[in-house]
């Protein structure tokens, strides 16, 4: 009987022997695939996809943000405070632009350009448009307007002219200024968009001068 318990006491003890071999054994291959695992992942992955990634500094504060959507690409660049200031992007549509936004993410300043042309677009503190810049494909032009945003300037060419406009706060026309590739204008316009001066140059005639009253009738013609 003695011989019998003696027995089962080795056994037991085997058992727990193979149990820990077993352990050892199991957690010695985890640990030598996982470092062939890392030394391999290198070079499996040559790239990293992905539809966002956030760049942030040491104190785990966002500074930029890069996402694609159904939309297009977008590129997003944050201030101390985390707020967006400037953003980048590429639309389905091939258009690119960039803005420029304030502290309470308003719209400062805007480049774009699209299969037409470029153009800016620039607004005052209180987010009223102020300039516009462009080209249409047909001309270039410069848009001032006043705090109302009415258009108050206009400068434009083309191939073969410049114009100069200037408008009231109505933004009716008073003033022009153009010039084409054979003769130049200018003239003055009263409320009613009459022209009260014109001066010219007529092609083989020379200059020309035309003073009109408040209904339209010539007071002076020079020469």
């Amino acid at each position: 009987m003695d011989r019998v318990d003696q027995l089962e006491g080795e056994i037991a003890k085997l058992k727990r022997f193979y149990q820990r071999l077993s352990m050892a054994l199991t957690s010695g291959v985890i640990l030598l695939l996982s470092l062939m695992l890392m030394g391999m992942q290198p070079r499996a992955f040559g790239e990293i996809r992905a539809e966002e990634f956030i760049l942030q500094d040491e104190m785990g504060r966002i500074c930029g943000l890069w996402a694609a959507t159904d939309q297009g690409t977008y590129l997003t660049m944050f201030d101390r405070r985390n707020t967006p200031r400037i953003r980048l992007m590429l639309n389905n549509k091939d258009q690119q632009r960039i803005e420029f936004l304030d502290g309470n993410e308003e719209i400062q300043c805007t480049m774009m350009c699209n299969e037409v042309g470029p153009h800016v677009i620039m607004f005052d503190q209180n987010h009223k448009l102020r300039l516009a810049l462009g080209d249409d494909g047909k001309s270039v032009g410069a848009h001032l307007f006043d705090s109302n945003q009415v258009q108050r300037i206009e400068i434009a060419t083309e191939d073969n002219s410049a114009r100069l406009r200037l408008s009231d706060q109505e933004s009716r026309e008073r003033l022009q200024l153009y010039t084409l590739s054979e003769h130049f204008g200018f003239a003055m316009k009263d409320t009613e968009g009459k022209n009260r001066l014109l001066i010219s140059e007529v092609p083989d005639s020379g200059p020309l001068i035309i003073v009109r009253d408040k209904d339209n009738k010539t007071l002076y013609t020079a020469p």
